[in-house]
């Protein structure tokens, strides 16, 4: 969209016309100003002093292959003339009404036209410095943006002064794993959360600074680096409270986790005549199905056996037997055998939790009040008898490894002959050793280290001392896993949380933000200070960019502006202000038509499409080589706890097909690395193959993907005097055509503008 001409403005430009650029410098609140120009003039009832000497080009840019979008900064030479009885540069600097750092305001105005609505604004920046000598006042202008000086977050709680995060998309939780159904370590598949700082203990829960509030997604969780996944917390709180000066989530001190790890592998290192089937059953998700291992034998003396090892490659933390004070003690005393003990509070014990009295450990298998059933003699302890007031401690991290299993012995001769079943690990072993069917049943056993493998076996045998012996025997295993459960010693400083970012703030701020774009414009409005009023543009961008989702939070403190630049490189767009301050996003559509310029009144004066008669010192020329990327190798998804990307595609052209082999390309030459901290979703195909704004990989490959025609010309005719960067053109009935070949078909986006007084030079670059 170019620039909206005055409608006295563009009938001027339709003849031979004289300009004049006004200068309006304000100052105090910015509710009056004193006026400059090159020539002395009235309009609207202020009179400009022409005393402006020299004669100052206003340039503007937007760089398509980074998305930004750049304004040059003015320097006027005054002269040092006397004004309201002083000199000009006692005014500006000596005067109680302050013009540094307040807004300036450039106008363009044809043939002495006395009335400012019929001028155009060219220019909006602030007066940051000011030299004179006698004679003359030196005045820089440079083009303010509000995001300067600004940093992001902003705020902090009010105790211990920790920043409040900032945070945009969607975001989404792991299902609930507690120590009574925990849940499978390969399931826990949602990588989309972000990190929230420890606050403080308030209420018997430990408090971490969100920023948002939720009703339902404030579960935390933490990150198990070795299984990289990230566990809910038992017992976290769906709901955020307001406390401190921002919402948080919540969670008990204990902060308890637990999930199943599986073995992924397998692997046979012992065998002989046991015949094994369906090995992939034993560690698979499915209880039902089972690994078979059978032996027929006939022979005393003879022992068939074998081993497997199951790699548990996903094992995470180090498990220990380290026990701390649960806060309870026996309510009763405990005799050898009783397995339903009563304990003077339960509040902090969870069904599969390993306590310890004395020295005798249990584990828990159900919970009613304050009694606890329990599985007496855990991890090879002597069940012993206990006083009332007992301590009871409590185990803080410990791997359990369960297996289920059947045997079935279908005939037997010879009194010791028998099956032996031995689990072991690196910390542990556990072992069966059976002469008659035993029914489906599982068993746990907790290790002393951390579990890299689970080695099996089975034996089917005649002990030493039988003169005769056989026996027919099957053994099934239905299932082998590792459960994890981790009891926090203190909070940690840094959890996770899948609570959805910021809700944009433009229309009563209930919208949820999920796109790059809306994050975009809900920073320039929430902390920059930018109006809502809808930019130019943002329709259609709006409509191009679906899909373009975003995951992004800080919990320091980073520049306002390389945030914005940013989030505008990873979207696909550029954002900048026109000259009236209005805001303006642009884009490359997939089919961009030329653009069309209007008056006041909305009617159009010209649509862009450019001829020879329009332009003077017309240069042809095309994109750096250098500048040219077949490949980018596009790293996304950013981990929320580690410095790395979950996802990573290459996107690239086929070897042989244009323009590698029109440019002479190398196979590793071109390839450029991205990183995207923001962007998870459309990044495009793989081969480009999909429309302009299907993708990042897409839209970029359609700038930087090819070798690009340039244009660059002074405008003669001024009926194009409204144009501005980002629109769209088109040329035609030109002297030469560009390298060869048709103008026709191609078009050009403006990516600069140089303005000066009755001129206007452009470079246009090929879409």
């Amino acid at each position: 969209m170019s620039l909206t001409l005055p409608a006295n403005y563009s009938a001027a430009l339709t003849t031979a016309f004289k300009e004049n650029w006004l200068f309006q410098f304000y100052h105090g609140d910015e509710s009056a100003f004193i006026g400059l120009a090159f020539a002395d003039t009235t309009v609207s009832s202020i009179f400009y002093l022409g005393a402006i000497l020299n004669q100052p080009r206003i340039r503007e840019s937007i760089d398509l292959e980074s998305s930004t979008a750049k304004s040059s900064n003015i320097s006027l030479e005054v002269a040092n003339v006397n004004f309201r009885n002083d000199d000009l540069s006692a005014e500006i600097f000596g005067t109680s009404r302050y013009f540094i750092n307040h807004t300036v305001k450039v106008y363009s105005q044809l043939n002495d036209n006395a009335t400012l609505s019929n001028c155009l604004q060219i220019y909006e920046g602030r007066l940051v410095a000011t030299t004179h000598s006698d004679s003359r006042v030196r005045l820089e202008i440079v083009s303010h943006r509000p995001w300067d000086e600004l940093e992001i977050p902003q705020s902090r709680t009010t105790t211990n002064n920790i920043l409040i995060p900032v945070s945009y998309g969607d975001f989404t939780e792991n299902s609930a794993s507690t120590f009574a159904s925990p849940i499978i370590a390969s399931s826990l598949t949602s990588e989309a959360y972000r990190p929230v700082p420890f606050n403080k203990i308030n209420d018997g829960k430990s408090l971490y600074v969100d920023g948002n509030t939720t009703a339902s997604k404030g579960e935390l969780a933490v990150h198990e680096k070795g299984a990289d996944v990230f566990v809910p917390l038992e017992n976290a709180e769906a709901a955020t409270v307001n406390t401190d000066n921002t919402h948080h989530d919540q969670v008990e001190p204990f902060q308890k986790r637990a999930f199943i790890q599986r073995a992924d592998t397998s692997e046979e290192t012992a065998n002989s005549n046991v015949t094994v089937t369906n090995i992939a059953n034993a560690i698979d998700s499915n209880t039902s199905t089972y690994a078979t291992f059978s032996s027929t034998q006939s022979n005393a003396n003879n022992i068939d056996s074998v081993t497997y090892k199951f790699k548990v490659g996903s094992a995470s933390g180090k498990s220990s037997n380290s026990f701390r004070f649960l806060g309870a003690t026996a309510s009763e005393p405990v005799n050898d055998s009783e397995t339903d003990i009563d304990i003077s509070s339960a509040s902090n014990v969870t069904v599969y939790d390993i306590i310890k009295i004395n020295t005798e450990q249990m584990r828990v298998t159900a919970i009613a009040s304050n009694t606890l059933t329990v599985e007496r003699g855990f991890a090879g302890t002597t069940a012993a008898e206990h006083d009332n007031d007992s301590i009871i401690e409590i185990n803080d991290t410990i791997n359990i490894v369960a297996i289920k299993y059947s045997i079935t012995v279908t005939s037997i001769d010879g009194d010791l002959s028998k099956v032996r079943l031995i689990v072991q690990t690196d910390g542990n072993s556990y072992s069966e050793s059976k002469t008659s069917t035993l029914g489906t049943t599982t068993r746990y056993f907790n290790l002393t280290s951390s579990t890299a493998e689970i080695s099996l076996n089975v034996s089917f045998y005649a002990d030493d001392n039988a003169t005769t012996g056989s026996l027919d025997a099957v053994v099934n295993i239905y299932d082998v896993f590792v459960q994890t459960q981790r009891i926090a010693a203190q909070p940690a400083t840094k959890l996770y949380v899948a609570n959805d970012g910021l809700k944009e703030s433009w229309s009563g701020g209930d919208a949820a933000i999920t796109e790059v774009h809306e994050a975009h414009r809900d920073l320039l409005i929430r902390y920059a200070g930018v109006s809502t009023t809808t930019p130019t543009g943002w329709s259609d961008l709006d409509t191009a960019r679906d899909g373009w989702d975003i995951r992004w939070w800080t919990l320091k403190t980073v520049s306002l502006r390389n945030v914005l630049e940013q989030m505008q490189y990873e979207g696909g767009f550029i954002f900048r202000f026109r000259p009236d301050f209005t805001t303006h996003y642009i884009h490359i559509p997939n089919s961009p038509t030329t653009t069309t310029s209007l008056d006041s009144n909305g009617a159009t004066v010209t649509t862009f499409t450019l001829s020879q008669d329009d332009l003077q010192n017309v240069q042809i020329s095309h994109t750096p080589l250098d500048n040219l990327m077949t490949t980018m190798v596009i790293n996304y998804k950013k981990h929320p706890a580690e410095s790395r990307y979950f996802s990573t595609q290459t996107s690239t052209l086929a070897a042989g097909t244009l323009p590698r082999t029109k440019w002479n390309i190398g196979a590793k030459e071109n390839i450029q690395d991205v990183n995207l901290d923001m962007l998870v979703a459309n990044v495009g195909s793989t081969d480009f193959t999909g429309a302009r704004n299907s993708g990042f990989a897409e839209y970029y490959n359609q700038i930087v993907g090819d070798v690009k025609t340039q244009v660059s010309a002074a405008v003669v005719n001024p009926i194009f005097y409204g144009m501005e960067p980002g629109d769209f053109l088109e040329f035609t009935n030109m002297m030469v055509d560009p390298f060869g070949e048709s103008w026709s078909g191609k078009q050009f986006i403006v990516t600069s503008l140089n303005r000066s007084m009755g001129m206007l030079n452009f470079t246009a670059r090929e879409v």
